[in-house]
């Protein structure tokens, strides 16, 4: 069947891609998954030896599909904010439907609400990192627009200070946030 593979340019990430005649689905051999993805084949393997991912062989090779792609970019994503292949692969498992026991779905359930919590705090510490950033920012900018060209630099530390500061008193709020969550 991979003979009958009509191959067109692929719309993600610009690699070629294969449409499959029979159900019309987009297809890719390893080497253009791995391309859109900005990985290696050998991640690929890898990532198959785990069960995180299962390409469809054909003629000896691997052929990526839609759902490929998808588990790909939520693996990568994961790994990207710090989880392991291992706790994605239990997540996984949970989307796959192969944890059926209540007592352990209720135990992953704790540990995916550990993670929301985890990941509230750390947006509420981009976010407010951010706008002290943006508030820095405007003052450079007025800075600049009024200061003699050698002066510039003058202020560097001060502006150091503040950040630091900011970023403390952020993180005490944060831990405040966490125990008023935590309290029962």
């Amino acid at each position: 069947m991979l003979t009958e593979t009509l191959t067109t340019s692929g719309a993600l990430g610009g690699a070629a891609k294969s449409v499959s005649p029979a159900d019309n689905t987009p297809q890719w051999g390893i080497q253009e998954f791995a391309k859109m993805f900005a990985i290696t084949p050998r991640t690929l393997r890898f990532y198959e030896d785990k069960g995180l991912i299962s390409p469809d062989r054909r003629s000896g090779g691997r052929v990526y599909g839609a759902r490929d792609y998808v588990r790909t970019e939520r693996i990568l994503r994961a790994k990207d904010m710090g989880y392991s292949l291992d706790d994605i692969g239990e997540l996984f498992e949970i989307i796959d439907g192969e944890v059926r026991g209540k007592t352990e779905l209720l135990r992953r359930k704790t540990t995916i609400e550990q993670a929301v919590k985890d990941l509230r705090r750390r947006r509420k510490m981009l976010d407010s990192t951010v706008e002290e950033l943006q508030i820095l920012l405007k003052r450079i900018d007025s800075y600049t627009e009024t200061a003699p060209e050698d002066g510039v630099f003058q202020h560097a530390a001060a502006y150091e200070a503040m950040f630091a500061q900011t970023l403390i008193e952020n993180q005490a709020a944060l831990d405040n946030d966490e125990a008023a969550i935590l309290k029962p």
